[in-house]
């Protein structure tokens, strides 16, 4: 590639400002939007200032609540304003639950005239739908969960309906009056203790008084004091390269000031602190990764752009168009015409909380690509703190979704040539869905599916229909686009001297379970995640198979439930999406509930609303994550081994002596994990979102490691920064032999020339990488950078020889 001329750098150089500038000035304006948005819509508790006043005061406000209880137990006709509700309060529980609500409703109107019997209405029903959510979720977890995918307000008005139909042993619902009473007490408590609200009296026309809610002159400087927080502005791809990291700070686009090491919270500074002077060879290949060139493919940019205007259904991730609106309520109409309307506006409400961002990134990376097609671009990157590579842009970027990396290509490749062409042929038949075939299966695929890629691409929304089951349609597109570029009409080969920069993605399969079990050396393990042996395995499918016969017992020996239960998932129909998530996770500690929640959430995406959420949903996700379990009890049973001795490590090292556990990943990475214990106890409500999260002081002695929230997440550090590891190393090849190179983490792409170089560079690396028996080294350092005697051992290791691993060619695939 010949250099840029100083003419077309500095234009380059004055565009990449630019765009700079103008990310910058978008971002303040969002910073402003939100703000003002948050205000209209009285959700000031989500603000800066509203949730620095929520800490500051959540504390005094509670103890004040309690400490009235306490003194009017002492004395029973204790006088106040609101007093008169005390009995009500008393029997609530918590004194700091009351106090977050009453302090959540006062601060979404903090910088609203509000009346003064309206303020206290709203706190009492805020508390009263709080009590009842309590009392539903105690008599029924299911009819909670349903509640607490919705946003606040219909939570609060489901609870309160819920709670007016009369049930046996629940607690009565309030009336007006006594929401207003109770309401107007907690207003005085909060008044009182926080200052932020005055009481400001006026006279109606009919000079009756009117007493407004207003907030007070040390509110009013507060807000003043705590303007909009700066949001981290949406980079973009970069058309000149990014600035090379020579430290830790200095590198990627020209305005960053942020650390290549991003870490969040506390432990940042300390963190980085730490890597300082040790992370040169992975600041290498962060350079080399930044210096890579590609570009936005016009034509495709085209196709996608009037697929998404004209809404053409099943090619994106979300469809263009809205759920419509149900209308107005059919107050007149016949029940089941009500519970249709019911329906559809739960499915209208239920697309605008989870697909409206996703249509707004899809459009986002249209117009990114459409200001910068047809121009060399670049993707600055930085790591995270077990040193796994990100791009700093996520609008259009090669680790996105699907639509979006089959919008980039490398700018500059050699011509694919006889074997790349063939590449081409298996890369498409393994985006159709072909991923678990051998590779002369998936040839074979492609070389017969050469006129349905040649149709597709010659009208590719004409015959939309020939694609849109792919199972990475747009990248099915890519491959279909470059097959014809490279076919000549007759149907006969041509390998022309123009480039083919279509990326050639190799995907490691299983990449947890396999990582885990090259360190353990356990063969059988090894060989089911293709680390070894000779043919495609998948250990994925291995599990549905022992789930569908889990199934099958439960169908022909189980109980009436248990037999409904089977029948219906069998007739369902058990694929790997539905363990994918548990096999992955359940080795790094997932739960019964998180395994619980996304079987969930898949099962209401597959079936829509639906009216027996108990019945069809809830129920069946519970009974599956059951049976899910016993199975994968049995099959990864062995990966299991190495989260017992990492935790048993952390309870050693972090727990007994309070000390970082540190250990230096294969490229010389310095891991150091240790959690510190929260310094502030966490009271969750029901009904407030992510603001459910108040915080009391409890004063735990300064500095203090947790074991427990350290082992939380131990086992997924060193694995994922093993497969960092990797990165690095097949990146400093690829630097070496100047081949073009994209990675995402355990997925790696180059051109169809070269691919035959990465795949055998994969296996070779990965072998080289772990023919270290680091679980021994690794315990060893643990134990000398703690000062410790001895540590528990580590799990004994298997049969697997070092020859084996990575021979298995479809290890990346």
């Amino acid at each position: 590639m010949n250099p840029p001329s100083s003419k077309s750098t500095t234009v380059d150089m004055d565009l990449q400002q630019r765009l700079e500038w103008q990310e910058a000035t978008n971002a303040e304006q969002r910073a402003r939007v939100m703000r003002e948005a948050l205000r209209r819509y009285r959700r000031e508790s989500c603000t800066e200032y509203g949730t620095a006043l929520f800490q500051q005061f959540a504390d005094p406000v509670s103890r004040e609540i309690e400490a009235i209880l306490y003194r009017w137990g002492e004395n029973p006709q204790l006088g106040g304003p609101g007093y008169g509700a005390l009995p009500l309060v008393a029997a609530l529980g918590s004194p700091q639950r009351i106090a977050a609500v009453a302090l959540v409703t006062i601060l979404d109107r903090l910088s609203h005239a509000v009346s003064f019997q309206g303020l206290a209405l709203a706190i009492g029903v805020a508390v009263d739908a709080e009590v009842k959510a309590g009392e539903i979720g105690r008599r029924s977890p299911v009819s909670l969960d349903r509640l607490l995918d919705r946003t606040t307000a219909e939570k609060r008005d489901a609870v309160l309906a819920i709670a007016a139909r009369p049930i046996e042993g629940s607690s009565p619902i309030w009336t007006r009056i006594e929401r207003a009473t109770v309401g107007l007490l907690l207003l005085e408590v909060v008044r009182r203790e926080t200052g932020l609200v005055t009481l400001d009296k006026s006279e109606t026309p009919n000079r009756r008084a009117h007493w407004r809610v207003l907030p007070s002159a040390k509110a009013l400087d507060f807000i003043r004091r705590h303007p909009p927080r700066s949001l981290r502005p949406n980079r973009g791809p970069m058309v000149i390269q990014p600035i090379p990291w020579e430290g830790l700070v200095g590198g990627g686009h020209l305005a960053n000031t942020s650390p290549v090491v991003a870490i969040r919270g506390s432990r940042g500074s300390a963190a980085i602190s730490y890597l300082s002077g040790r992370i040169g060879p992975q600041l290498a290949a962060v350079n080399i990764l930044q210096r890579q060139q590609l570009e936005v493919d016009p034509w495709m940019l085209q196709i996608q752009r009037e697929a998404w205007d004209r809404g053409i259904p099943g090619l994106f991730p979300v469809e263009r168009d809205p759920v419509p609106d149900a209308g107005p309520f059919p107050t007149s109409e016949p029940p089941d015409v009500q519970d249709a309307w019911r329906r559809n506006q739960a499915r209208h409400h239920q697309d605008l909380r989870e697909n409206s961002c996703r249509r707004l990134a899809i459009e986002r990376a249209l117009q990114t690509g459409e200001a910068l097609a047809g121009r060399p671009i670049y993707q600055a990157h930085f790591l995270d703190f077990r040193s796994r590579a990100f791009t700093a842009n996520r609008g259009l970027t090669h680790q996105g979704p699907d639509h979006q990396k089959a919008l980039l290509q490398f700018s500059s490749s050699p011509p694919a040539g006889g074997a790349g062409f063939e590449w081409i042929l298996k890369a498409a038949a393994g985006h159709w869905g072909f991923t678990r075939h051998q590779w002369d299966d998936r040839l074979l695929w492609g070389s017969d599916s050469r006129e349905r890629m040649l149709a597709v691409a010659d009208d590719p929304l004409g015959n939309a229909h020939l694609w849109r089951e792919a199972k990475q349609p747009w990248q099915f597109l890519q491959l279909s686009r470059a097959v014809a570029r490279v076919t000549r009409c007759s149907g006969r080969l041509s390998y022309p001297l123009e480039s083919c920069g279509v990326p050639i993605r190799l995907d490691q399969t299983c990449s947890g379970a396999g990582i885990i079990a090259t360190l353990l050396r356990d063969r059988a393990m090894a060989e089911l995640c293709n680390v070894c042996g000779t043919g495609p395995n998948d250990l994925y499918s291995v599990v549905v198979q022992r789930l569908q016969q889990q199934l099958e017992i439960d169908l022909h020996c189980g109980d009436p439930r248990t037999h409904q239960l089977a029948a219906g998932w069998l007739e369902l129909g058990i694929d790997r999406s539905w363990v994918k998530a548990a096999v992955m996770h359940t080795p790094f500690g997932s739960t019964c509930r998180t395994v619980a929640d996304g079987i969930r959430d898949q099962l209401q995406e597959r079936l829509g609303p639906v009216d027996d959420w108990a019945g069809r949903i809830y129920r069946p996700s519970s009974y599956l994550e059951s049976r899910l379990r016993v199975v994968l009890g049995t099959e990864t049973a062995s990966l299991m081994q190495l989260r017992r001795w990492l935790c048993d490590v952390g309870r050693e090292v972090v727990g007994r002596h309070q000390q970082q556990i540190r250990w230096t990943t294969p490229m010389g990475w310095p891991m150091q994990v240790g959690r510190p214990t929260p310094s502030k106890s966490v009271i969750r409500t029901h009904l407030l979102g992510k603001l459910a999260a108040v915080t009391f002081e409890e004063d735990p002695p300064e500095g203090e490691l947790s074991a427990r929230r350290t082992n939380s997440s131990i086992t997924a550090n060193l694995v994922h920064s093993f497969d960092a590891a990797l990165v690095h190393s097949v990146t400093y090849r690829a630097g070496e032999q100047g081949v073009p190179l994209l990675t995402n983490h355990d997925c790696f792409a180059t051109d169809p020339a070269n691919a035959s170089w990465l795949q055998k560079t994969l296996l070779d690396e990965f072998r080289a990488l772990y023919a270290t028996d680091w679980l021994e080294a690794i315990a060893e350092e643990i134990r000398c950078n703690a000062g410790l005697k001895a540590l528990p051992p580590p799990p004994s290791r298997g049969a697997l020889e070092i020859g084996e691993i990575g021979s298995n060619p479809y290890l990346f695939s």
